[in-house]
């Protein structure tokens, strides 16, 4: 388990976005490390050899996001985002996989991951992949999306109305179910990205969803964000 130190916060007027990285190979943690390092977005604070290891340095770094392999010994990544998301759910976990067609991306999703990274992309991919994720977007390939929304819809729940939220908490909501990404949504309501991470946390919670996903196929199937 390795903890990075270095300059941390705002560059310029981009904020840094801080990432741990979780593999159980030296190689692939290498690699990750150099791509970030190359960006101006991006910063490794920390790395991670298993789900054990990566569940306690997120408790100790509050990082932005987590790069986090799917199949390591000790304790596997989809436990592991369960662990982590339960603690931070602000926390971005970007899946971290051999083959998109793996079951295990679906199950990520399903456990709250924004999206996934393929270990043969290039840096190129892995930047875009990453910023989208950042930027409160999901990347995730069409058959996946498939899967994950089938299986969520399957037992879909109709929320209409949503009395539970604040009326902060039903902006943040209408406008995530327009597609609007987490900056966009902070840049529309004047507020800090991570507290749009933070209310939708919240409407996660209060409306007994398992991840964002999942709250707006149902917030979708009452009606919100649907145009009059």
């Amino acid at each position: 388990m390795t903890t990075l130190d270095g300059q941390r916060g705002f560059l310029g007027a981009e904020r840094v976005t801080e990432v741990l990285i979780v593999d159980d190979h030296q190689i692939v943690r290498d690699g990750l490390r150099v791509v970030l390092a190359a960006t101006s977005d991006f910063e490794c604070i920390g790395e991670a050899r298993n789900g054990v290891e990566a569940v306690a340095l997120s408790n100790e770094l509050s990082p932005d996001m987590i790069i986090m392999d799917l199949k390591m010994p000790d304790m596997d990544g989809i436990i592991a985002t369960r662990e982590v998301l339960t603690r931070h759910p602000e926390i971005l976990v970007v899946a971290l996989t051999m083959y998109e067609d793996d079951a295990t991306v679906v199950r990520a999703m399903q456990a709250g991951a924004r999206g996934y990274l393929l270990k043969g992309a290039t840096h190129e991919e892995i930047v875009q992949t990453l910023r989208t994720i950042s930027a409160g977007g999901l990347v995730f390939s069409p058959g996946v999306a498939g899967q994950v929304l089938r299986r969520l819809s399957s037992g879909s729940r109709k929320l209409s109305p949503f009395p539970q939220l604040t009326a902060r908490e039903s902006e943040v909501l209408e406008l995530l179910c327009r597609g609007a990404g987490d900056h966009r949504i902070a840049q529309q309501l004047h507020i800090e990205p991570k507290t749009v991470r933070n209310h939708i946390a919240s409407i996660i919670s209060k409306t007994g969803a398992d991840n964002r996903l999942e709250v707006v196929i149902w917030a979708n199937d009452a009606g919100v964000g649907k145009s009059p």
